[in-house]
C-alpha cells in the first residue's frame, strides 16, 4: 500500500466538497472540510502535531476574500516546507487565473468541477509534492553531511601531544584529499559545458539571495533565459556544436556578472540569472548587454559557424512567494518574449 496523502478542503460548497470526496479513495487521501478562515489554519496548526499537511484545495470563492488570507497565511508560515495548494474559483478569467497562482496557488481549476478533473489535479499535486520533498531532503542531507565534517575535524584537532607526528602525517595527506574535495566540489556544483552553477547549487543561492531580500528588503531581480532554436542546432550541427553554444553562453555571461550576482543551469538550454539589489530596469540594461553581446558572437563548429540568440524574461522577486513561484514568473514572461519573435527581452508587468 503507497502513501496516504493528507488534504484540506476550504470551502462552503457542498457541490465542490462532494467532488473531492468522489475523486479519491481512502487508501490514497485522507480527507478533511473546513469552511472558514479560523477553521483553515487551526486545521493547519493541529494537523502539524500529528501528521504533516500536504495538499490544500481553497476554493476562492469564500466571501470577504477568506480565502485569499487563508492562501498568504499559508505560503508565509510554509515558505521552506513541501506544500501543494490547489486552487478553484467559478470565475474563469484570465487576470483572476494570474492573481490566483501569483498569489501562491500551485494549480488552479475552474467550477464547476468533476471527479475525474479533480482526481487528475490531485494527482498532478502529488507528483510536484513528491519533487519538493526531493528537494528538501537533498539540502538536509548536505547540510548533515557539512557539520559531520566540522566535528570530526574538531576531533583531529583535539589530539594530545604524543600524536604530533602522526597529527603532521595525516595534515598532509588532509591537504592533498583537500585539494581533491575542491575539486569534486567544483564537478558537483557547477555545470561542466556553461561553467555556471548546476541547478541544484543555483537553487540553493537563489535561497540565500531570498532570504538575504526579505532581511533587509532590497531588490532581487531574476532572468529565464531560453537559447533560440537550440534544437535546430544539435540536429543539423551535431550535439558537440551544441554543447560549444552553450560553453560561449556561459562565458558571456561570466564576464557581465558582478562578484554578488549568480547564474545557473537551469536546465537544457535554460539558465537563470539572479541579480541582487538590482531594480528591474538594472536587470533590464544588463539583460540588453547579453543579449547584444551573444548577437554578436559567432561560433565555430567544424566545418560550420553559427549565432546565438537568446530569449529572456524579467521578474522581480515579491516577498511572500516561494522560490518556484518567482522563477515561474520569470518563465512566463521569457516564453512571451519567444512569442513575439525570440531574441528580446520581456520584463514581467509589474
Amino acid at each position: 500500500m503507497g502513501e496516504t496523502y493528507a488534504v484540506l478542503v476550504v470551502t462552503q460548497d457542498p457541490d465542490f466538497s462532494d467532488s473531492v470526496y468522489q475523486a479519491v479513495s481512502e487508501d490514497e487521501y485522507s480527507v478533511r472540510v473546513v469552511s472558514s478562515r479560523h477553521e483553515a489554519l487551526s486545521e493547519r496548526s493541529q494537523e502539524r502535531q500529528n501528521e504533516e499537511l500536504q495538499i490544500v484545495v481553497i476554493d476562492l470563492d469564500l466571501p470577504a476574500d477568506e480565502s485569499w488570507f487563508i492562501l498568504g497565511e499559508l505560503r508565509r508560515r510554509h515558505f521552506r516546507e513541501p506544500l501543494q495548494i490547489l486552487l478553484s474559483s467559478a470565475n474563469k478569467g484570465e487576470a483572476f487565473i494570474r492573481r490566483a497562482l501569483d498569489g501562491g496557488g500551485d494549480d488552479f481549476v475552474g467550477k464547476p468541477v468533476g471527479p475525474l478533473e479533480m482526481r487528475v489535479r490531485l494527482r498532478a499535486a502529488t507528483i510536484r509534492l513528491n519533487q519538493q520533498r526531493d528537494l528538501h531532503y537533498e539540502r538536509e542531507f548536505y547540510r548533515r553531511a557539512v557539520k559531520q565534517e566540522e566535528e570530526l575535524s574538531s576531533r583531529v584537532l583535539d589530539q594530545n601531544l604524543q600524536l604530533r607526528k602522526a597529527y603532521d602525517e595525516i595534515s598532509g595527506v588532509n591537504r592533498e584529499l583537500e585539494r581533491a574535495n575542491q575539486e569534486l566540489e567544483r564537478v558537483a556544483h557547477f555545470d561542466v559545458l556553461s561553467g555556471l552553477m548546476n541547478r541544484m547549487s543555483l537553487f540553493a543561492a537563489l535561497d540565500v539571495e531570498i532570504e538575504r531580500s526579505l532581511r533587509s528588503g532590497m531588490s532581487l531581480c531574476g532572468i529565464m533565459i531560453d537559447i533560440d532554436h537550440f534544437k535546430e542546432v544539435n540536429d543539423n550541427l551535431g550535439h558537440g556544436c551544441g554543447d560549444k553554444v552553450i560553453s560561449a553562453l556561459g562565458r558571456v555571461f561570466l564576464e557581465e556578472l558582478r562578484k554578488y550576482d549568480h547564474a545557473g543551469r537551469y536546465g537544457g538550454e535554460e539558465f537563470f540569472i539572479a541579480l541582487p539589489n538590482s531594480s528591474i530596469h538594472q536587470a533590464s540594461m544588463f539583460a540588453e548587454r547579453v543579449r547584444s553581446n551573444l548577437e554578436q558572437l559567432s561560433v565555430e563548429c567544424e566545418d560550420a559557424r553559427t549565432s546565438i540568440t537568446v530569449s529572456m524574461g524579467i521578474a522581480k522577486f515579491r516577498h511572500g512567494e516561494s522560490r518556484d513561484m518567482w522563477i515561474s514568473r520569470a518563465d512566463r514572461a521569457m516564453y512571451v518574449a519567444k512569442q513575439k519573435g525570440r531574441n528580446c527581452i520581456e520584463t514581467e508587468p509589474q
